[in-house]
Order: structure tokens, then sequence, then C-alpha cells
């Protein structure tokens, strides 16, 4: 079985007409608006940094797409409540996307213990942290979660239950029925990744880019990928540190 992989083209481009594809086919869904009929659901799991959804956004808006982003509240790569973060998912949400919580245990398993934990009350406190970022737009609560690495735990097949309104995202409700494909590693474990997009409008499938592995060029590496984030997170460090000048002045 051929596979996309970190030597192939992983560009906006190649996305682009996976979009295109899907278009013609079908119809692209935002996952809490789902129903039983056949679709896309686009889903973004952010693993690394906000910033690099915005060329995702880019090409979707253009193409008149509506996805939904998944957002850790407790990563140490970056802050969706930073004032940039926070302005940028309101920002999603008045355009027409959607924020749901990118659920990841590790954080509360370290300060807790894993044999002590209430994981839906973990998912609810997080998902109540998520909501204040745009408790502004009239939106109360989050109204969907996924899970980081969630097949390393078996519990989440066991969280069937709504979070405060939010939808579980269970990826062994799709993966069962080969309904699920995702570019973790940044693999598309599929012969022909457009023949499974092409079958959204026959049934309602599951498409999860992680906006890190995607970029304008082809042959992207995690190298380019960790070195895209260094440099946005100097910008960042620069940011802050220019509060006070005094902090910068022995930088040139």
């Amino acid at each position: 079985m051929q596979s996309l992989n970190h030597h192939d083209q992983f560009t906006y481009e190649l996305y682009k007409q996976l979009l295109e594809t899907a278009l013609s086919c079908g119809e692209v869904l935002l996952f809490s608006k789902r129903t039983t009929k056949p679709g896309l659901i686009i889903r973004h799991d952010v693993d690394l940094d906000l910033k690099l959804c915005e060329h995702m956004v880019i090409v979707e808006k253009r193409l008149g797409v509506r996805s939904t982003f998944y957002v850790m509240v407790r990563s140490p790569l970056y802050n969706p409540l930073a004032p940039n973060e926070s302005e940028f998912l309101r920002w999603l949400i008045a355009e027409g996307f959607e924020v749901g919580l990118h659920f990841d245990p590790v954080p509360h398993e370290q300060l807790i213990g894993q044999n002590h934990l209430n994981y839906k009350r973990c998912i609810l406190e997080d998902a109540s942290i998520l909501s204040t970022v745009f408790n502004s737009l009239g939106h109360t609560h989050v109204r969907s979660v996924s899970f980081h690495n969630c097949g390393t735990r078996a519990f989440s097949q066991n969280l069937v239950f709504a979070a405060d309104g939010a939808d579980l995202v269970l990826e062994n409700a799709w993966f069962d029925s080969g309904r699920y494909i995702s570019d973790s590693r940044m693999q598309l474990p599929m012969e022909n990744v457009f023949a499974f997009v092409e079958h959204c409008g026959q049934e309602q499938l599951m498409l999860n880019i992680h906006p890190e592995h995607w970029i304008h060029g082809p042959n992207n590496t995690y190298e380019n990928i960790i070195f895209k984030h260094s440099v946005n997170s100097g910008k960042d460090i620069r940011e802050v540190l220019s509060v006070n000048s005094t902090y910068l002045s022995g930088l040139h």
C-alpha cells in the first residue's frame, strides 16, 4: 500500500485539491452540525502551534469550506488564552469555523496520577477553560472534544457522554467502518487518498489534518516543522520582552 509521507508533497496546493475533490463529490460538514447525511467532516488537531493554522484557514475560506479546529489548553507549546491566540480563535468562530477541545490527559496524569483521575471531570474542566475564550461571542460551551493520542489509552472508548453539551469525537467509531483518515506522523495510509475523499458523496467521512504538517513547497520534514515553530516562538518571545526595552538591549 502506498502512502503519502514526509518525502512527498504535503503542500497547501495538495490540500486545496483534496478539498476541491470533496466539494465535487459531496458536502463539507462541521462536526457539531453533522446529521446522518453523507459528507466530509474536516478536523484539525492543533498539536504544535496555532499560528500554523492560518494558511489552512486561507485555503478553506477561498473554497467556501469551514472546518473544526481542536485546541489544547495545557500544551507546553502554545497558549490559547494568550491575547494573540485567543483573538485568532474568536476570529475563527466569527468566520464560521468551529473550535473544539483537543484533550490531552498527560498533564492531568502528571499532576494527579493516572490511577486517581476522573477523566470526565478533567475534560469538563479543560472545556470550561477553553470556553472562556469565546464566551463574549455568545458561545457558552465547547461543542465537541477530540482526544490527543487517544489510541494509547483505553479510557477513550468508555467516555460516551455529553461534556456540558459537547460531543466527543471517538476515533474508534470511525475506524471500525473505515470512515476516518489522518495525516498523523505525516502519513496518509491510503493507496489513493483522493479515492477516500471521493466517497464523501456516498457516506459520512472524517479527515483529520494536522496544520503543522503542511507547507507551501514540496518535501516537508519534521526538521522544517520544528524550524517554523522555533521562528514563531522567537517572535513571541521578542514581543513579550519588548514591553520593557531593557530586556532586549543586549540582543543584536
